[in-house]
């Protein structure tokens, strides 16, 4: 039996129907598999007067595997076929020169891509120092299935440890102390300053004069907001020490009240 008697009189196949719903990200366009090609060439078998004699479908006979090997050449090229198919649409394109041969043909040129740029920030250990040079190289962490990105540093810094965290302060503005009806009075910045209202604690009591009025506010409460301690009264400063209280000078401050004593005359 020669082959090109073969599949001379074969019984048509039937039309594959491929169809795609609108907005996949990815299209079929296989009409078949090494599977349904092995199965459509061994029914032609059936309808081919020709090989009426050839009753085995096992793979271990010359004429089946010879069969089996077209089914899987069919199957390498309806698989690039579809990838082809692919490249063919925006939506489904996932090579750039895919996609620069259809913008083209609306007459729109890509320009050259740039470098992404991202802002990086560097946690020391506690008391650490070290100089991050240029062109060191970090990845991010992508999330799900996304694909990490790698950058480079562009220039030398120095890091330290004390840069790991920083408070973000509004703008200054002007506050008077001891203020008639304030509650509360800040102490800051200042090693001083800090200091003394360090030994505050909730009970105290601060003396606060000036050359004409002495005032005592009982503390309620000492709070420490990073470098700036915030110390409440119990009984606000009253509206006649205020008024004597001009300007800051040496005749006028604030001590915390130690021991008291009275004397009989």
């Amino acid at each position: 039996m020669g082959c090109d008697t073969c599949f001379q009189n074969p019984v048509p196949a039937v039309p594959v129907a491929i169809d795609n719903r609108p907005g996949l990200s990815a299209i079929a366009y296989r009409i078949g598999t090494f599977t349904s090609f092995r199965e459509s060439m061994l029914d032609l078998i059936a309808g081919t007067p020709d090989l009426a004699a050839l009753s085995t479908r096992l793979s271990d006979d010359y004429s089946i595997t010879v069969l089996e090997l077209w089914a899987a050449v069919a199957d390498v090229l309806t698989f690039y076929q579809e990838r082809i198919a692919n490249e063919a649409y925006l939506r489904t394109a996932t090579l750039r020169d895919s996609v620069l041969r259809l913008v083209r043909l609306i007459d729109y040129q890509l320009q050259p891509g740039l470098a992404p740029t991202a802002v990086l920030a560097f946690t020391l250990e506690a008391g650490a120092a070290a100089t991050i040079p240029t062109g060191l190289r970090v990845q991010s962490v992508p999330a799900g299935n996304a694909s990490p990105q790698k950058y480079e540093t562009i220039e030398s810094i120095t890091a330290d440890a004390r840069f790991n965290s920083l408070a973000i302060l509004p703008a200054p503005e002007s506050i008077v102390p001891l203020i008639p009806g304030r509650a509360s009075e800040l102490f800051a910045p200042g090693a001083d300053l800090t200091a003394f209202a360090a030994s505050l604690a909730p009970g105290d009591r601060l003396v606060a004069y000036t050359p004409s009025a002495i005032e005592f506010l009982p503390v309620a409460s000492v709070a420490v907001q990073a470098d700036r301690m915030s110390v409440q009264w119990t009984i606000p400063p009253s509206a006649d020490f205020h008024a004597s209280a001009t300007g800051i000078s040496r005749a006028t401050g604030r001590f915390k009240v130690g021991r008291t004593f009275r004397l009989l005359c």
